[in-house]
This record gives structure tokens, sequence and C-alpha cells, in this order.
């Protein structure tokens, strides 16, 4: 689990088309969930909220 911060500088892109950056600061919070097998990394599964980030750049209330 952990938190990534930055700022919306380049176009995001969904599943209804591109949103233009916006210059507004977002915050993550993701978990991710790793498999190894025999010592080396074989599938990471990340969880995240969309519509978090959707409404930090304000397309979504």
């Amino acid at each position: 689990e952990f938190v990534a911060t930055g700022t919306h500088t380049g176009p995001l892109m969904t599943p209804n088309g591109e949103i233009e950056a916006t210059g507004k600061p977002v915050t993550l919070h993701v978990v991710e969930i790793h498999t190894w097998q025999d010592g080396k990394l074989v599938n990471v599964v990340q969880y995240q909220d969309p519509t978090n980030v959707l409404r930090q750049i304000g397309v979504m209330e």
C-alpha cells in the first residue's frame, strides 16, 4: 500500500475520451499485490479508485 502524489500535466485517457491537462495536484491511494515464484516477480495487480482522480481534477463531483 502506498500514496503517490503528482500534478495532472498531460492528457488523461479515459473510456469516454481524453481529458486535457488541468495543472491540478492529485493524490492516489494505491494497493499492489505482488506474486513471486522461485524468487522472481511474476505478477503485479494494482488497485485504486480512478474516480478519485477525476474528482481531484474537477471533472466529476
